[in-house]
């Protein structure tokens, strides 16, 4: 594997590292560059890197929700399958409920949440595609992808980012 490096029985692709550091990158942003900046929205950061990471754990070991009688007979088999669409949504929904469950624990205004955790995704979407250009661009060499989200390339945002 050309884009990927192997590392024990782990391999890990450009564009899971590149994705990761578009997350971390979107965090930071939000801590010291957004109007959710400040210690009067500690809480709501918190929420919010509590959701990722939620829905980042979800995506990887979410496999063995889909395939339980078979995680009986041989887990590490179930828990190294690889990632699809199906966890994807399950991730997806899983942080959804967490999100809404802390807006009603800490008191947090839903507005706030939602526009925070947009600012997250679309930050990340546009470090992601600095990082990774999509195929066919002009800087897309060997390191070409689609966007980081797959329902984001439809949206008009997505489509000026992706370059399309």
């Amino acid at each position: 594997m050309n884009q990927g490096w192997t590392i024990g029985p782990f391999t890990l692709s450009f564009a899971v590292l590149a994705a990761a550091a578009a997350f971390a990158g979107a965090a930071a942003y939000i801590k010291y560059g957004s109007p959710y900046q400040g210690k009067e929205n500690r809480q709501l950061r918190e929420v919010l890197y509590n959701a990722f990471a939620f829905g980042l754990i979800i995506y990887l070991f979410g496999s063995a929700v889909f395939m339980l009688p078979r995680l009986f007979t041989d887990p590490m088999a179930v828990l190294s399958y690889p990632s699809g669409f199906q966890e994807l949504l399950l991730a997806g929904a899983s942080a959804a409920v967490y999100l809404f469950y802390s807006v009603k624990k800490y008191h947090l205004k839903g507005k706030e949440v939602l526009g925070a955790f947009l600012t997250v995704i679309i930050t990340a979407e546009m470090i992601f595609v600095l990082f990774m250009p999509p195929a066919g661009s002009f800087f897309s060499c060997c390191f070409s992808t689609g966007p980081l989200m797959p329902f984001f390339s439809y949206l008009s945002a997505g489509a000026y980012f992706a370059g399309a």
